[in-house]
C-alpha cells in the first residue's frame, strides 16, 4: 500500500507531514486517534462556522469477499458512521444538525481542508441496512455502479441534507465525509481538518416556517432541541408559557373515567391536558391523524396519549425489513414532509378496564411517589446478544460492547449499579433478580420475537411473574417485533410489561417502553440508544418522550431511509409526558383567580391572593413566572422553609392595557429551582365584557319609566341574579333605584 500526501487549501492555511504507512502528521491542533473534535467558530442566525478534526490514523478491518482481500475503516463512536447505501464504498462520514432560518436557503463554503492520500487501497462496499431478522454473514457484498466511475466517492465532503421540521424549528443534516475513494485507482483519501461555513442566503421553498415564528419555549422541548441541534441556541427571547393544552389524551368513551385522575394528574403539575373521545372525533387513522394536527395547530400541544388497543384506536400498518406493524410515532409528523415529531405520541395499549387502570395508576404514582433519587432508580439492566454484527452495527460494536459503553457512562453519572446480563452467561433468572432488586432503566440489545427477548429468552410469562412493585424501570430495547401490537390472539411483549399487576392488584413491569413493532435494522437503534444513553447518564432530559426524540432524531439523520422506517415504527408503551426526573410534590398551589372587567367603568381591580405551601423537609427556592403584559406577581422569588406558607398577590393592570370583549387567560408558573422537582402552573382568568349602559335594565337603550318599573317589581333580597340588581350586591333597594334615576335619558 503506497502513500502520498497532499493538502487542500481553500481558505485558511495547514500542513500534513508524513510519519508512517497508516498514520499522518497531523495539522496544527488536529485530533487524536481515537476522536473527532467538533468546535464551532461562530454562531450568529444563519451563519455557523464549523471546524472539525479527524483521527490522524486509520483503524482498518480486514474483508474477504470471494476470496479477494478488502477493508473497511471503522466507525468512531457517536461521531462517524458508515455508509447507508449498499453497494456504495463503506466510508464512515459524521452527520451533524443545524439549526436554520425559518425560510432560509442554506449554502456550504469550505475554508479550508487538510488530506492525505493511501495508494493500493481496496474499500469494502457497504451492506445498507440489515435487519436483525437475518445474520450479517448471510447477506451479500455487492458493487455498486461507483466501483466503475474512475472519481473520488462521495464527490462532496460536506453536504446538506433536505430541510426539516421539529416542531417550531427547522434543521437540516450536514454530512461531513473524511474518506473519499477512487475505486479504479484504489485511492484512499483521508481528511484529518476540515473547516467550513454554514450560510443563509436567498429563500428556500422546502419545509419552511413563518417568518416570524417564534418558539414557544416549552421546557421539555428546549431539552430536546439542545440535545439534537449542534448550533443550538436561543436566537430570540420566546413567550414563557403557553396557555393552551399541552397534552392530549385520546380515549374511547368507556374508558374517559378511568383515565380523568392521569388528565387531573398532569393539569395538576403545569401540563395543561385535555381528553377526547374516540367517538366524538372518528375512528379512523385519518380522522384521529386530522384531529391530532388540527389540536397541534390551534393549542401547540406537545403530547398525544392513546388509550386502548389496536381494535380500539388502529394505527397505520407499513411493511419493513420483512415484517407488518403499526406506526403510532407517525401521528405526531405534522409540518414538513420529514420524520422529525411536532407530537409525541404514547400508547397505553389496554383491553380491559384493569389494564387502562393500572397505567394509569402507574404513571402517576411513578411521579409522585418515587423520586430520582430514590435508590433502586439509580440501578440499571443491560441485556445483550453476542452475534459477530461488528461488521455492519452501529460504531462496529458488538451488542454486548455498546451497552458495556451505555453502563460506563451511567456508572460515571454517579449510578449505583448498572448489571450486566450477556450471552452466552444469559439466564432469565438472572434478569428477574435485577429487576426484583430494583431498576430504574432497562436497555435490551439484541434479537426479539412478538413475546420475548431471545438473548436470555425472558418472555411475557416472566413479566407476569415479575415481583417488583412500586419499583418499576423504563426500558429501551432494540429487537425485532416486541411491540407487535396490533396482532390478533396474544397480547406482546411490550403491552405485558404495562399491563403486569402482582396478585394485590399492584402495578408491575415497566413505567413505560420504546419497543418496535417491527423486525428492527442492526445500526440505526444502537444510534438513538447511545444518545439516549448520554442523556439519561447527564440528566438533560426530563420527560420519557424527549428523551426517546432525542435518541431517534440522530438516528434520522445518522442513517437517513433506514432511520426513518425505525422512528415509524419504534413506539412509545406509556405515557409519552412521564416526568423521569421528578420528586414527590413539593409546592401546592391554592386559590387561582379570576377578574371579571367591565369595559364601561374600568378600574384598578383588586389584587388576587395566591398561597404555596412546602409539604417537603427542605426549604424550597421557588420562581414564579408569567406570560401576560396585564398582570405580574409580588413577590416573584421566595424561599418556602418545611411546613410553612407563603401569600403572593397577583394584580391585573387593566388601566394601562387595551381590553376588547372577551376571555383572557394567563398562566402562572411556579417553578422549584432545586434541581429535578417538577414545574407546576395554573391558569388565571380575566372575563371582560362590553361596554353596557347601567341603568339599562330592559335593554331599550334607554334609561326610563320601563326600567323604573323593573326596580319596583325586583324589589327586596335578589335570589337569582337579578337584572336589576346594578351593583351585585343580593338586593334590589334605593341604591338601585338611585342609579336608575342619575343615568335617566339615553344611553
Amino acid at each position: 500500500m503506497k502513500r502520498t500526501m497532499q493538502t487542500m487549501k481553500m481558505g485558511l492555511t495547514g500542513l500534513v507531514v508524513a510519519t508512517g504507512l497508516l498514520t499522518a502528521g497531523p495539522a496544527l491542533g488536529a485530533s487524536p486517534a481515537d476522536s473527532v473534535s467538533t468546535r464551532l467558530l461562530k454562531n450568529d442566525p444563519g451563519y455557523t462556522h464549523l471546524q472539525m478534526e479527524f483521527p490522524t490514523q486509520l483503524e482498518m478491518q480486514d474483508v474477504v469477499i470471494e476470496g479477494e482481500s478488502f477493508v473497511k475503516i471503522g466507525d468512531i463512536k457517536g461521531e462517524l458512521h458508515s455508509s447507508r447505501e449498499a453497494g456504495c464504498p463503506d466510508l464512515p462520514a459524521a452527520v451533524h444538525r443545524l439549526r436554520i432560518p425559518n425560510k432560509g436557503m442554506m449554502h456550504l463554503e469550505i475554508a479550508n481542508a487538510d488530506y492525505y492520500e493511501l495508494q493500493g487501497v481496496r474499500i469494502a462496499p457497504s451492506k445498507g441496512p440489515i435487519s436483525r431478522e437475518l445474520l450479517p454473514e448471510k447477506v451479500p457484498y455487492t458493487f455498486g455502479d461507483e466501483y466503475q466511475k474512475d472519481e473520488f466517492w462521495p464527490r462532496d465532503i460536506v453536504q446538506l441534507g433536505e430541510p426539516w421540521i421539529m416542531r417550531d424549528q427547522r434543521g437540516q443534516d450536514l454530512t461531513v465525509s473524511p474518506y473519499q475513494y477512487n475505486p479504479v485507482t484504489k485511492t484512499l483519501r483521508v481528511y484529518t481538518a476540515i473547516e467550513l461555513v454554514a450560510y443563509a442566503q436567498g429563500d428556500d421553498d422546502r419545509n419552511t416556517l413563518p417568518a416570524d415564528a417564534r418558539s414557544n419555549n416549552r421546557l421539555g422541548w428546549q431539552d430536546t432541541y439542545e440535545a439534537t441541534f449542534l448550533n443550538w441556541q436561543p436566537w430570540e427571547l420566546p413567550c414563557f408559557a403557553p396557555l393552551e393544552p399541552e397534552m392530549l389524551v385520546i380515549t374511547p368513551k368507556k374508558w374517559a373515567d378511568l383515565v380523568q385522575p392521569l388528565v387531573d394528574h398532569h393539569n395538576d403539575n403545569g401540563i395543561w391536558t385535555v381528553s377526547a373521545e374516540l367517538e366524538v372525533i372518528g375512528d379512523s387513522t385519518d380522522q384521529i391523524r386530522n384531529f391530532i394536527a388540527s389540536r397541534y395547530r390551534n393549542w401547540d400541544i406537545s403530547y398525544v396519549l392513546l388509550v386502548g388497543d389496536f381494535e380500539d384506536i388502529p394505527t397505520d400498518l407499513v411493511n419493513y425489513a420483512d415484517s407488518t406493524g403499526g406506526t403510532d410515532p407517525t401521528y405526531g409528523f405534522i409540518t414538513g414532509n420529514d420524520h422529525q415529531p411536532e407530537v409525541l405520541v404514547g400508547r397505553f395499549s389496554a383491553k380491559t378496564d384493569a389494564d387502562v387502570r393500572t397505567q394509569v395508576e402507574r404513571t402517576i404514582r411513578y411521579e409522585r411517589e418515587f423520586g430520582m433519587f430514590a435508590g433502586w432508580r439509580n440501578n440499571a439492566l443491560g441485556v445483550a446478544s453476542n452475534d459477530n454484527n461488528v461488521a455492519i452495527a452501529d460504531d462496529n460494536e458488538f451488542d454486548w460492547e455498546h451497552l458495556n459503553e451505555i453502563r460506563d457512562d451511567l456508572l460515571a453519572a454517579g449510578y449505583n449499579n448498572v448489571a450486566q446480563v450477556y450471552e452466552p452467561n444469559d439466564d432469565p433468572a438472572d434478569v428477574k433478580a435485577a429487576i426484583e432488586a430494583g431498576l430504574g432503566v432497562i436497555n435490551y440489545t439484541g434479537h426479539g420475537e412478538s413475546d420475548k427477548w431471545w438473548s436470555t429468552k425472558f418472555d411475557v410469562d416472566d413479566v407476569d411473574a415479575l415481583e417488583n412493585s412500586n419499583q418499576l424501570p423504563w426500558i429501551i430495547s432494540v429487537a425485532c417485533v416486541n411491540g407487535q401490537f396490533h396482532l390478533d390472539g396474544d397480547d406482546c411483549f411490550a403491552e405485558h410489561w404495562l399491563r403486569a399487576t402482582d396478585s394485590a392488584g399492584e402495578p408491575t413491569g415497566a413505567v413505560a417502553t420504546l419497543m418496535s413493532t417491527v423486525n428492527q435494522y442492526w445500526a440505526p437503534p444502537m444510534e438513538a440508544q447511545d444518545v439516549i444513553g448520554d442523556r439519561t447518564a447527564d440528566r438533560s432530559i426530563r420527560r420519557f418522550g424527549n428523551l426517546c426524540a432525542a435518541g431517534t432524531a440522530s438516528m434520522v439523520s445518522a442513517y437517513g431511509d433506514a432511520g426513518d422506517d425505525m422512528i415509524e415504527t419504534w413506539t412509545i408503551f406509556g405515557d409519552p409526558a412521564l416526568n423521569l426526573t421528578a420528586r414527590p410534590l413539593q409546592i401546592i398551589p391554592i386559590l387561582w383567580p379570576e377578574w371579571h372587567l367591565n369595559l364601561d367603568a374600568i378600574e384598578a381591580l383588586e389584587p388576587r391572593l395566591v398561597q404555596f405551601t412546602n409539604e417537603s423537609p427542605e426549604p424550597r427556592f421557588v420562581e414564579l413566572e408569567w406570560n401576560e403584559d396585564w398582570m405580574h406577581v409580588e413577590p416573584s422569588m421566595m424561599v418556602i422553609q418545611p411546613g410553612k406558607t407563603m401569600e403572593v398577590a397577583i394584580y391585573a393592570d387593566v388601566t394601562s392595557s387595551s381590553f376588547t370583549p372577551g376571555e383572557y387567560n394567563a398562566a402562572i408558573i411556579a417553578r422549584d429551582l432545586n434541581e429535578g422537582t417538577a414545574d407546576q402552573g395554573r391558569m388565571v382568568r380575566m372575563d371582560v365584557t362590553d361596554a353596557v349602559c347601567i341603568g339599562d335594565l330592559d335593554g331599550d337603550g334607554s334609561v326610563d319609566i320601563g326600567d323604573l318599573l323593573e326596580i319596583l317589581s325586583q324589589w327586596g333580597t335578589c335570589t337569582g341574579g337579578c337584572s336589576a340588581d346594578t351593583n351585585d350586591d343580593g338586593r334590589v333597594d334605593v341604591t338601585d333605584l338611585l342609579t336608575v334615576i342619575a343615568k335617566w335619558g339615553s344611553c
